[in-house]
Formats: C-alpha cells, structure tokens, sequence
C-alpha cells in the first residue's frame, strides 16, 4: 500500500494531479463565474483546510466495493485532518462524553438505483464513521443515522433500528408523504422572509452533528453537497426551490444557530457520484470516484464538490454548473467559509 500526501495544494492542481479517471484534468475558470465577495463581507476568515483521500481499489463501476478500504480511508483521513498521533483521539476532537451524536445522511431520489449495487457506498461510508466513534470510545447507543424518512433510508440500504440501546437508524418521517405532525418542531424560525421548522431529531436528540453528504448534481442548487443536504432537516424544503435555491434559502437554512452549532464535522462520500439529473439519481449519470472528503467549513467543501462535480461534466460535454451556483458567495457574505479557491487548503491522501 503507497501513502502519499500532497499538502496544501490548489484546488487546480487537486483536479489535475489526483488522475480522476473519469473527472477529467485541470480546472478552468473560477468559482462563481470570477465574481468578487464584497470587501468586509467575509473578511478575516482563516483558510479553511479539505482533506481528500483516495484509493483507486475501494470501488468499482458496479458498485461492489471493499469495506475495509473504505474504514481505512476514512480513519486516515480524520488523522490527517486532525493532524493527531491516532485514530481515536482525532474522532474525540468533535464530541464529549455523552454526546448524542446525529449522522446526517441524504438518501433523496434513490427509486432508479435502489436494490442495486450503486446504493451500497451509503451505509459503507456512514458504517465507518460510526465505527471510528465506536472505537474512540462513544457508546453506541449514543449514535443515531437519520434522515427525512424511514423509506428513504431503507433505499439507500440501511436497515431501520428503533432499539434505543443500539445505534439508532431513523427517519423523521415513516414515509415523505406522512402527516409531519408532532415530529418537527412546533417553533418555526426565521428564514428571510421565510420560516421553517426543524427535525426534531436534530433539536431534541442529537448535541453534537456530524454531516454525511454526498457529490451531487441538483437541478435548482446546481450542487447537493453538505449545505443543501440541511433541506432535509427541515419540514417545507420545496418553499426554498427557487433557482438557485438562495433569497432565501440553503445560506440562510444552514446559517441557523440549530444547524450551525450543532454541525462540528463533514464527512462527504465521494465513493460515488451523480454529475447530471439529479437530485434524482440516473443511471446515465452516475460515475464511480472513489474519494472520502472531510471537512468542518460546509462552503469549502461544496466548493470543493462543485469542482469535481464541473470537471466530470466537462469530460461529458455538458455546461459547467459554476456559473449559476450562487449560494456559496452568499453564505461567504454570511461568514459561514470561504468558497475562493485562494482561501482553501487541499490536502490530497493517495491510499492506493
């Protein structure tokens, strides 16, 4: 097995070095169609570091993949991350003892590919950081996979666990089209000129957040990366589809004290991606990448994901996606992280 890390490298060269495969080469333009954050807006953020690890052997075309890869990648790259001595002291940086710890998942608009082998990254990647959790010492009880609903869940391939003595798999809701009832929050907060109410699964059970997204297409956002995924926390998503999902909308959902205060780490399966159609994944569109992705700023890694998600679509002769993206500048604008490429640290770890 070869190790190699590549440091604090631009997000040009991460494209260009890191042989993608299906991703293509270098980057071209900037993010947000070369449009400057007005000054003062974000001013004196600190560079915010991704780490992207990697292994060419984790995942095939078909899906099948190898779990032990997949812990291993994901247990290096929070010590890289981290830059700590092991495993279990990098997972505790992000919990205390006691801790209900929520591993927010997105399993939206599976019904083309579930019962397939393209839904077992899903469980794979969140099955390895419950198990780093675990091993640092966190009970088990004390975890909790979640998502909008039960059925959701159930086409991404997990199994349902209402058992409060085990690690809890759970949706808010049994099925999308449930009444939502008493299973968000009756307070509605302030969006814009919006409000929303929150999963109470996040205000009431989880302390500590720990977001599971994915490298995805969206037809209004252009991405679905860790900011939009906070769609599925609250109870009236379709409110905020407008194009580009902004005014308002994901800045001002993930700029929620709820949300952002609870949300300490993000952990992107990369192992599969969706470079068109989505939200809903198609079968046309769906490329094996092979990548684990960790982070603690949402709008550096879905900057990030925004990259790779237009090198791939460049490689299949479709537009870029970056010049519609708006929400990244303007969660910048709210100090939620840095989305110019200048202001973000690559650290590139190649597995095998």
């Amino acid at each position: 097995m070869k190790k190699i890390i590549k440091k604090n490298i631009s997000r040009r060269d991460f494209i260009k070095n890191s042989a993608l495969g299906v991703v293509g080469v270098a980057m071209s333009g900037e993010l947000l169609n070369g449009e400057k954050v007005k000054a003062g807006s974000s001013s004196g953020l600190k560079k915010s570091s991704v780490v992207v690890v990697r292994h060419s052997g984790v995942i095939k075309s078909s899906g099948e993949l190898k779990q032990d890869i997949v812990d291993m990648m994901v247990a290096k790259g929070i010590v890289e991350f981290t830059c700590v001595n092991n495993e279990s002291e990098a997972w505790r940086k992000f919990y205390s003892p006691g801790d209900m710890i929520g591993l927010k998942v997105n399993t939206l608009g599976l019904n083309a590919i579930r019962g397939s082998g393209w839904v077992n990254h899903f469980s794979a990647v969140t099955g390895s950081v419950a198990r780093g959790l675990r091993n640092s010492g966190h009970s088990e009880e004390n975890i909790i996979v979640w998502d909008r609903s039960d059925g959701e869940l159930e086409n991404a391939g997990f199994k349902l666990s209402k058992d409060p003595a085990k690690m809890m798999v759970s949706g808010i809701l049994a099925s999308r089209r449930d009444d939502k009832g008493d299973l968000y929050t009756k307070k509605s907060f302030k969006v814009g000129d919006k409000s929303v109410r929150l999963a109470k699964i996040l205000t009431e059970k989880c302390s500590t957040l720990i977001n599971i997204p994915l490298i995805k297409h969206h037809r209004n956002a252009g991405v679905t990366g860790a900011m939009k995924s906070h769609f599925g926390t609250i109870d009236n998503p379709f409110e905020f589809h407008s194009p580009g999902c902004v005014n308002p909308g994901i800045p001002e959902i993930n700029a929620l004290p709820e949300i952002k205060n609870k949300q300490k780490l993000i952990v992107v399966d990369g192992l599969m991606g969706l470079f068109d159609g989505g939200p809903w994944w198609d079968r046309r569109f769906v490329f094996p990448f092979g990548r684990i992705i960790i982070g603690t700023d949402p709008v550096a890694v879905d900057s990030v994901i925004l990259g790779i998600l237009d090198e791939k679509r460049k490689d299949a002769g479709k537009e870029p996606l970056a010049p519609k993206v708006k929400f990244l500048e303007l969660s910048e604008k709210l100090g939620l992280g840095n989305s110019k490429k200048e202001n973000i640290e690559i650290k590139e770890l190649i597995l095998g």
